[in-house]
Formats: structure tokens, sequence, C-alpha cells
């Protein structure tokens, strides 16, 4: 049996870098996977010195913002064990691609 599959894009569709997953089993048995975006932190202010005969800013002078980087969880993901499965063989494959064109 033939079964014609069509991908449509949800309305909320993005594409985003990956740097990470975090998560765990929950009492459904369903696998709560958890996607993250590291990144550097945006200061809530700067202080610039500016020249006062032109105008233009010279060189930051200050600084307010946190240490450490950002972990911007993405979006959440509940999956069972099937289509974890079907995941795992799924990155390996695109893994083998990768490595064969790159030789690495």
């Amino acid at each position: 049996m033939k079964v014609e599959t069509h991908f449509i894009k949800n309305n909320d569709f993005r594409t985003v870098q990956c740097s990470g997953a975090f998560g765990g089993v929950i009492s459904n048995g369903l696998i709560n996977m958890n996607m993250y975006t590291d990144r550097v932190v945006i200061p809530n202010t700067i202080t610039l010195e500016v020249d006062e005969k032109d105008g233009q800013h010279l060189r930051e002078i200050g600084r307010e913002s946190k240490n450490g980087i950002v972990r911007e969880v993405q979006f959440g993901m509940l999956i069972d064990v099937n289509v974890a499965k079907s995941l795992v063989e799924w990155i390996n494959e695109q893994i083998k691609i990768i490595e064969s064109v790159t030789g690495k």
C-alpha cells in the first residue's frame, strides 16, 4: 500500500540553530525534549563616550549586563519511544552522509 504524504509548514514554522537539549522522561512515559540555543548575553545598557565635535561615538566605556551565557529554550517536544528511536536512526543516517562527504 502506498500513502502519499504532503509536508505543509505550520504558520509558526521557523528554523533555529540548536546547541543542545534538556529534558527527560515524564510520568506518562513520554520523552520531554526542550531544544535550546546558547548565545552571548545581550547587555541591558551600554555607555558610549561621544565626541562632542562631530557627535560620533568613540568607544564603549561602561556596560550593565549579566555574566555568563544565555541558554534560550526555543521549543519543547513530547515524543514516545518509537518516535525517539526513529529520530535516532534518521540523525545517524545524516551523520553518515556528512562523514562520507567530509571524511570526518
